[in-house]
């Protein structure tokens, strides 16, 4: 597994782990005779190793704009959590590019999904403070609730992955 800065033109490798495979770490005299040490003996996933990854980095006082990874991290709760916890700007950049498509304007399109993510966060902040103040928190839960559920729904009508195959042709 491998992390990587990248500014601009010039990438620069920054963390590198192991990622064993259970084979491996159910074989201790195997390890020991490759030299695996000991602490890294350990069954992990490669979200798992990445949110270690960018803990010790951040520790150590790294900070990211935002972090690209591939498909199979974004489809992942714990994962997103792990980087949204870190408070990481977080773009999976297939699944990013299914929402805006892809040619002439993406940047474009990306900034403004970014923009759009930023202030539905904001709004809904605002607007559940509005509602719990006014009307009680009970009643926020169930506003927001309801706005998630639209959400899903726009997303799932929206995506081609979610349609049946024939409508997708």
């Amino acid at each position: 597994m491998s992390l990587t800065l990248a500014r601009r033109e010039l990438p620069v490798p920054i963390g590198l782990r192991l990622l064993l495979p259970s084979a491996w770490i159910d074989d201790p005299a195997r390890c020991a005779r490759a030299g695996v040490p000991e602490a890294a003996r350990i069954a992990q996933t490669k979200p798992q190793i990445t949110l270690a990854e960018n803990d010790r980095l951040m520790a150590a006082g790294l900070r990211f704009g935002c972090v690209l990874a591939g498909a199979g991290y974004g489809s992942g709760a714990p994962f997103r959590q792990g980087l949204g916890g870190a408070v990481f700007g977080v773009i999976t950049p297939l699944v990013a590019a299914d929402i805006t498509g892809r040619g002439r304007w993406f940047n474009l399109r990306m900034g403004i999904l970014g923009l759009a993510v930023g202030l539905a966060a904001t709004v809904s902040n605002m607007a559940a403070g509005a509602i719990a103040s006014s009307l009680g928190v009970q009643t926020a839960f169930i506003a927001l609730a309801l706005a998630g559920i639209c959400a899903v729904m726009a997303a799932g009508f929206g995506m081609p992955e979610t349609q049946p195959l024939a409508a997708v042709a």
